[in-house]
């Protein structure tokens, strides 16, 4: 007499295939969103600086900010973690110059230049 096989539940090579079809997929969802997280960080930092500039170079421009040595960053107090420094260089025109703003942040950098 034959014993009548019992077919329900899942083999042992079913499990294994499943478990590395969902880590394979898993790590893909980690990776997109760990881009995601980076590139939003990035930008974030852009607008902070871009803020920052546009708030630093108004300032400059009508309040007379001062301008720092070649080389030498200063704090921007209003903004954590931001430096700037603002350059004067001269365009050969009589009582023209050339300012240049560069902000920084976690390695990030905006320049602008105005004449005045």
């Amino acid at each position: 007499m034959k014993r009548a096989v019992d077919k329900r539940g899942f083999t042992l090579l079913e499990v294994l295939i499943a478990t590395v079809v969902l880590a394979i997929s898993l790590s893909g969802l980690y990776m997109l969103l760990r881009s995601g997280i980076k590139t939003t960080d990035a930008v974030l930092t852009d607008v902070e600086l871009l803020e920052a500039s546009n708030d630093l170079l108004y300032r400059a421009y009508r309040e007379k900010l001062g301008l720092t040595e070649t080389g030498s960053y200063r704090k921007a107090d209003e903004y954590e973690g931001i430096k700037y420094r603002i350059d004067r260089t001269p365009t050969g025109i009589e009582d023209v110059y050339e300012y240049r703003l560069s902000v920084k942040k976690d390695g990030r950098t905006v320049v602008y230049r105005y004449y005045k």
